[in-house]
């Protein structure tokens, strides 16, 4: 049993991976993805809806183990991404303390599970590429390249904080196929 989760700034290929994964359509890989796409100009945009997309990528990895023990499970972020975006909000913004204490107590259930021999977590860089921003906003960890050089940062210090498996890799979409070989091994 594996639990891989895929984290990194937006763009760097973590969907991609996922998607070619699922693609392979092995009957022993579950792939946890998002259940809806990010879209920034959604009304009433809250932590709560990635709060309980984490929990139900987590609920979906947890049942296909469940089912089958040589079960592998890759994960498009986690609730580490979650953790750090608010972070990261919270020093962009310090107006939103009470959503960060919201999402720190929500993720201390995650905790012990990030400790576990089966679970790794992967960030990727790719730092031959220009850091996409998806939308114009200094206010969003992902607005600005400035903001998500911050995230990043939150993100790898949470990874190493949490997670007893953390593999940073510097990676390239020329080397999925790489990168895909070594998740299965």
């Amino acid at each position: 049993m594996k639990i891989v989760f895929l984290e990194g700034l937006p763009g760097v290929g973590k969907s991609t991976i996922a998607k070619t994964i699922k693609e392979l359509k092995k009957d022993n890989v579950v792939v946890a993805e998002e259940i809806e796409l990010f879209n920034p100009k959604r009304d009433n945009f809250h932590q709560d809806f990635y709060m309980k997309n984490d929990d139900f990528k987590f609920n979906k990895c947890i049942k296909g183990i469940k089912n089958n023990l040589d079960t592998i499970c890759i994960v498009d972020r986690s609730a580490i991404s979650t953790l750090s975006y608010n972070q990261s909000k919270n020093i962009i913004n310090l107006k939103y303390l009470v959503e960060l204490e919201s999402v720190e107590k929500w993720f201390e259930k995650y905790i012990e599970f990030f400790s576990k021999d089966y679970v790794f977590v992967y960030f990727l860089i790719n730092s031959d590429e220009q850091i996409y921003i998806p939308f114009n906003d200094v206010n969003d960890p992902y607005g600005s390249e400035f903001n998500q050089k911050l995230l990043q940062d939150i993100t790898i210090y949470n990874c190493k904080k949490y997670a007893k498996n953390f593999i940073l890799k510097n990676y390239k979409k020329s080397q999925m196929e790489d990168l895909i070989n070594e998740i299965f091994n």
